[in-house]
């Protein structure tokens, strides 16, 4: 479940940013600019999958090796 909380926030900022309501909710502020971003760009969609596929391995392997640490 972490990866779907952490994973979403950058595809919902992308999709923001592609019906122009990131531009409308930062106004004319410098710092929600920075942080919403102002262009739509597909390729940050395969990065953030790509971010959630390495976090989810990640966590496979770290539960997998504490699993056989407590049985070991």
């Amino acid at each position: 479940m972490r990866v779907l909380r952490m994973g979403s926030f950058g595809p919902a900022v992308e999709l923001l940013q592609l019906s122009g309501l990131a531009d409308r909710i930062a106004g004319g502020s410098r710092l929600l600019n920075i942080v919403l971003g102002a262009t739509f760009d597909p390729a940050d969609l395969v990065s953030y999958a790509a971010g959630c596929a390495c976090f989810f391995a990640a966590e496979a392997v770290t539960r997998y090796i504490r699993s056989t640490r407590k049985h070991g």
